[in-house]
């Protein structure tokens, strides 16, 4: 079975296409996957660990990379028994490349969309959810909108820095070899081209999915993580673009925070 693995930046479709991938039988997929943070608490914990230090260096290695590859086979083995492919899908992995690179010696796919949408998106569930303002009331600076400073709050927030930083690593370190960048705009407009672009990178025969009811596979959302409540258009001709409706404080403040980001990947 091959391993490949999936991150995406939140509010850019990476549950959408998740949900069109399922429709490929040969294909093991799931939602978000606990298996990042165990291979994390695993080797932080087998760092500690004195007595390690009893094996050599290159078995150690062998053995820690050889105990991973299987485990995560035989996880996606699982899911889906006749599948050839599993793809383990987190929004960490990507902050994890050198693991991915090193320990699974394999490729990841990211999705990412244009950031003045991605924030816009969060603003508007902020908004939408009072319970998710409790951190602004009272701490508004009048030097700065409240928009603004609720827009780079959010840009601070673990789910959108750590896939960031892994874009900005792998930009910057020209890693883009072993990933294949899927824009949320692309997937949404011209999916049949997004999906041959990826069965070529996992070099898996094209197939030919369907975009007209698009089943939506098992997962919880808790009340408690409004940013990830998913609700997939389930028929792309139906998919009506959200409004941005940022002020210019934000998009001036997202444009040149993002300068790098948005002109990789050609974001105006």
């Amino acid at each position: 079975m091959k391993l490949f693995f999936e991150s995406a930046l939140p509010r850019s479709g990476g549950q959408l296409f998740k949900n069109i991938l399922i429709q490929n039988i040969n294909l093991s997929v799931q939602s978000d996957s606990p298996l990042h943070y165990k291979f994390f608490q695993f080797r932080n914990e087998f760092n500690k660990d004195s007595m390690v230090s009893t094996f050599d260096s290159k078995d150690l290695e062998d053995r820690f990379n050889a105990f991973w590859n299987a485990g995560m086979r035989a996880w996606g083995k699982e899911i889906n028994n006749n599948s050839k492919v599993y793809i383990d899908s987190f929004r960490y992995w990507i902050d994890d490349i050198d693991s991915i690179r090193n320990t699974f010696k394999t490729k990841i796919v990211v999705v990412v969309r244009n950031i003045l949408d991605v924030a816009n998106s969060f603003d508007t569930i902020n908004k939408n959810h009072t319970e998710f303002l409790t951190k602004f009331n009272g701490h508004y600076d009048y030097s700065k909108s409240p928009q603004l400073q609720r827009v780079m709050s959010n840009m601070l927030d673990d789910q959108i820095r750590l896939p960031m930083t892994g874009v900005r690593k792998i930009i910057d370190e020209k890693l883009d070899d072993m990933v294949l960048f899927v824009k949320y705009e692309d997937l949404v407009e011209k999916p049949d081209d997004v999906f041959k672009k990826f069965y070529e990178f996992i070099d898996e025969p094209y197939y030919q999915h369907q975009y007209t009811d698009i089943l939506e596979m098992s997962r919880i959302d808790t009340p408690f993580l409004p940013y990830g409540r998913h609700k997939v258009v389930k028929d792309k001709s139906k998919f009506i673009k959200e409004e941005n409706k940022l002020n210019n404080e934000c998009k001036e403040f997202l444009t040149s925070e993002f300068n790098w980001y948005q002109q990789y990947f050609n974001y105006k």
